[in-house]
């Protein structure tokens, strides 16, 4: 067992802290909270209904995809509300398993530091308990490291273990773009480790052959098809100019967005739009939060200096995959919902970090690492229970929309055309500020966007309606627009 003492216990609370955060944003948070979990869900029933991917529509790498397609076909279970958290689910259970047999093979004294940072990093809570395909990343990068660590320390060369090292290296590459471009720090590691374990060259060479053929097919296939590396990185993805987050200006002036979102406080918008943040001083929230996290900002610094003191192994796979990390984080200017598959390279350094300083040092990391995980489970907690309240409410209306005739087409706000399609099995199309006639305030301008386009119902949503009311209530006594469902703030309109 680990040593016990008055921080350990606090340690502990922490940890119960972050995964009673887990699971309240596991069951409140809908799925349709964060847009992109529709997209891949929609990407999963295609691939039921196909029994395959198709390269003809907008897939990306599949693995994250093929391995819930794989649940449901096996299981027999239908694509419904609940069964669409059980693979989300499973990740989350996988999480903490794998999670804390990694800290405690790397701080066989202590895990719970590092284990803590792990468990309450809120953007791994906030995107870890829905149909996000880095929760997936995760898993592969904790299993990549523990079996590099395993092979590390076997006397004999074992083939099974290097085997699921490529599987869980493919995993990483194929989950998600921003785990691809970790590969290169885990397969050099690979080769590194394999040679000082005196593997022969052919099986080197087996192993590094098999991992890129299993880690790159599918970008094979997209070059082969569309003539390029992935159908997502197109545009800014792939520019690295001065017009985008690489230029020296955009760094300088974004330096405290780096910082604080690094945390995951929330987007400077958040405080002044529609959002349950709306109202509260950003500024000074910022201010205090910034000095709240400061001591675990330090704690990561000093780790990064131990673990390479350590153990130069283990620091370089860490190090470099975040430096990997943050260029399409950097890229995209301070876009750090990206940094997840990382996550628990984080918490390594910040476990060496608290083992670095003693007395009233560690005094204020416990203080501040608990300060965080109360910000933490308060953020995520509440954000999923805001996100479960607005758009819960909407399940009635796609529930009803699914009833309309196949060939209706639904105007909804633009963020939920997915759900409509996923929900529904209904065509819709976007209404937001960029279409300008679909949310205009003069109901002749609307009616006449509406026949152009052959739109047959308006869904009103909860949550960001773009709609103007006014313009729906004069159609509405016009005769133009019928009322045909509602429930609560959530509305369907029949054009006529």
């Amino acid at each position: 067992m680990f040593r016990s003492g008055p921080s350990n216990k606090l340690l502990i609370f922490i940890i119960v802290l972050g995964i009673a955060a887990k699971i309240i944003s596991f069951v409140l948070l809908p799925e349709a909270s964060y847009n992109d979990a529709i997209y891949h869900l929609n990407i999963i029933k295609e691939a039921i209904a196909l029994q395959t991917f198709s390269l003809n529509i907008d897939v990306p790498p599949p693995a994250f995809h093929a391995a819930s397609a794989a649940l449901f076909a096996f299981s027999g279970l239908a694509l419904d509300a609940l069964a669409i958290k059980l693979f989300p689910f499973a990740l989350l259970v996988l999480q903490l398993i794998l999670g804390f047999i990694l800290m405690r093979k790397i701080f066989p004294e202590n895990p719970l530091p590092g284990f803590a940072f792990l468990v309450i990093y809120p953007w791994l809570t906030r995107f870890g308990g829905i149909n996000y395909p880095e929760a997936f990343t995760v898993v592969g990068v904790m299993a990549s490291l523990l079996l590099l660590l395993k092979i590390r320390e076997l006397k004999n060369p074992n083939p099974l273990y290097v085997l699921a090292l490529v599987l869980s290296i493919s995993i990483i590459s194929l989950s998600k773009l921003n785990g691809t471009i970790l590969v290169p720090a885990f397969f050099l590691a690979s080769i590194y480790v394999l040679w000082k374990k005196n593997y022969s060259w052919r099986s080197i060479a087996a192993f590094a052959i098999i991992a890129i053929m299993l880690s790159s097919f599918w970008f094979g296939l997209n070059i082969l098809k569309f003539g390029q590396f992935d159908q997502h990185l197109e545009g800014d993805v792939t520019n690295f100019g001065d017009e985008t987050g690489f230029s020296l200006q955009s760094i300088a002036s974004n330096l405290h967005w780096y910082y604080l979102y690094f945390f995951d406080f929330p987007a400077e918008s958040s405080f002044s739009t529609v959002s349950f943040l709306a109202g509260i001083n950003g500024s000074v929230a910022a201010f205090i939060f910034a000095i709240m996290a400061a001591p675990l900002l330090l704690l990561i610094l000093f780790g990064a200096a131990k673990l390479y003191e350590k153990d130069r192994l283990l620091a370089a796979i860490v190090v470099f995959s975040v430096l990997l990390a943050f260029i399409p984080i950097v890229q995209r200017t301070a876009y750090f919902r990206l940094i997840i598959p990382v996550v628990p390279m984080l918490a390594i350094i910040f476990g060496y970090g608290f083992e670095a300083v003693k007395g009233k040092l560690k005094v204020i990391g416990v203080a501040s690492l608990l300060l965080f995980a109360a910000y933490s489970f308060s953020y995520t907690s509440f954000s999923a229970y805001k996100f479960n309240n607005a758009l819960g409410q909407n399940a009635e209306l796609y529930e009803k929309i699914s009833e309309l005739p196949s060939d209706a087409i639904i105007l909804v706000e633009g963020n939920r055309q997915r759900d409509i399609e996923f929900f529904s099995n209904r065509t819709s199309m976007g209404a937001s500020f960029e279409t300008k006639d679909f949310v205009s305030e003069n109901s002749s301008v609307l009616y006449d966007a509406l026949v152009k386009n052959s739109i047959t119902h308006i869904a009103v949503v909860c949550y960001k309606d773009p709609f103007s009311k006014n313009a729906i209530e004069e159609l509405s006594g016009q005769n133009k627009l019928g009322l045909y469902f509602e429930n609560g703030c959530s509305k369907l309109y029949k054009v006529k």
